[in-house]
C-alpha cells in the first residue's frame, strides 16, 4: 500500500485517503480498452482495429480483382480493346487523347501493367507491404478507372469506394497494426 494521502476538508478538517490497488477483476470490456488504448499510445493510431480492416478488406477487393479476370483474354488484348472502345466514345475529349497516346500503343504491355498492379496491390494491401504506397497507388488507379468508366454507375460505385476507403486507410495509418511494415518499423 501506499503511504496516507491528506485531504483538506472543510474547517480544518482532514481525512486520510489510501491509495488502492486496481482492482484484478477486470472486465473483457475494460480490459479490451486498456489493451486498445496502450495499442493506441505505441502506434499513434487513433483506431487500432478499423483501419488495418480496412486495408486488408480493400488488398481482397483488389485480388478479385485480378482473380476475376479471363487471363487468356486480357494479356492477348480484349482487356485493352474493350477499354479502348469506351476510351473512343468518351464524352471527355482528354481521356480519348490521353488513351490513344499512353495505351493504345502498348496494349500488351499496359494489359500486364494493369493485371499485375492490381495484384501487387492487393497482396501489399493484405500482408501491409509498402502499404502507403499501395494505397497511394490504388487510389490512382481507382481515379483512372473512374475518368475512364465515368458513364457507368456501377463502376463509379466501385472506384469511389475504393478510393474513399485508400484515403481513409492511408490517412488512419492503416500500417502500423496487422502488418510487415508494421512489424518491420516502416513509415511510422
Amino acid at each position: 500500500m501506499g503511504s496516507p494521502l491528506r485531504r483538506q476538508g472543510g474547517a480544518g478538517n482532514s481525512t486520510p485517503l489510501r491509495y488502492r490497488a486496481p482492482s484484478a477483476e477486470l472486465t473483457h470490456r475494460q480490459f479490451s480498452l486498456e489493451v486498445e488504448g496502450a495499442a493506441c499510445r505505441r502506434s499513434g493510431s487513433a483506431a487500432p482495429n478499423g483501419a488495418p480492416s480496412l486495408r486488408i478488406g480493400l488488398g481482397l477487393w483488389w485480388l478479385e480483382s485480378w482473380r476475376h479476370k479471363d487471363k487468356k483474354t486480357w494479356f492477348t488484348g480484349g482487356g485493352i480493346t474493350w477499354a479502348a472502345g469506351i476510351a473512343a466514345e468518351h464524352r471527355w475529349p482528354a481521356v480519348r487523347k490521353s488513351f490513344d497516346r499512353f495505351v493504345k500503343p502498348h496494349p500488351r504491355l499496359m494489359a500486364y501493367l494493369v493485371a499485375y498492379a492490381e495484384l501487387a496491390l492487393g497482396l501489399g494491401l493484405i500482408v501491409g507491404l509498402l502499404t502507403p504506397i499501395a494505397l497511394a497507388a490504388g487510389a490512382v488507379l481507382n481515379l483512372i478507372y473512374l475518368a475512364l468508366m465515368i458513364h457507368d454507375w456501377a463502376e463509379q460505385g466501385q472506384n469511389l469506394m475504393m478510393t474513399l476507403i485508400s484515403v481513409t486507410a492511408l490517412f488512419a495509418m492503416s500500417w502500423q497494426t496487422w502488418s510487415l511494415d508494421g512489424a518491420w518499423g516502416l513509415f511510422l
